[in-house]
Order: structure tokens, then sequence, then C-alpha cells
């Protein structure tokens, strides 16, 4: 590997505390996937899954967090504490 990138690999902690074990970022992806009634489907659960084991950390697709803020079908709901994602 080349030695300009070797920090990408090592551990990163965040001034709270919390420790990524790199420094690679999944970056969000809209995706429309999510069950009609905005909970996460199985393909959702496998999709990150497929890509969770690699980066340090994992930033999911937008969420709606009111009831008419619903931006387009399959989006994950966050509007209520029964729509918990993951």
């Amino acid at each position: 590997m080349n030695q300009k990138y070797q920090s990408l690999f090592e551990p990163f902690t965040f001034s709270n505390g919390i420790r990524l074990k790199n420094r690679i970022v999944l970056a969000p992806m809209t995706h429309f996937s999510s069950n009609a009634d905005g909970t996460v489907s199985d393909d959702e659960l496998i999709y990150y899954a497929r890509r969770s084991k690699g980066p340090g950390m994992v930033i999911t697709a937008c969420i709606y967090v009111s009831a008419n803020g619903k931006g387009f079908k399959g989006e994950f709901a966050g509007d209520s504490d029964d729509s918990r994602a993951m």
C-alpha cells in the first residue's frame, strides 16, 4: 500500500470519546427500499450489513422526522419512537 494512505486505516477518536476503527466513512446514499410504512426492510438490513464491515463509520440514508415530511417512496421513517431505524 502507498504510505500516503496509511493514515486512512488508523483509528480515530472524536473529542467526545467515540472511537472509529479507521477513518473511512461510507457516505449516505439515497435508496428506496424501506417498507411502505417507513420501517427498515430486510433489503435495507442486507444492504448495510454488506457495506458495514470495512468502514469505520456508516452514515445511513435520510429519514423523515415528522409525519408529513416524507420526501419520497421508500424513505426511512424517524417521526416516532415506534419507527426507530435499525
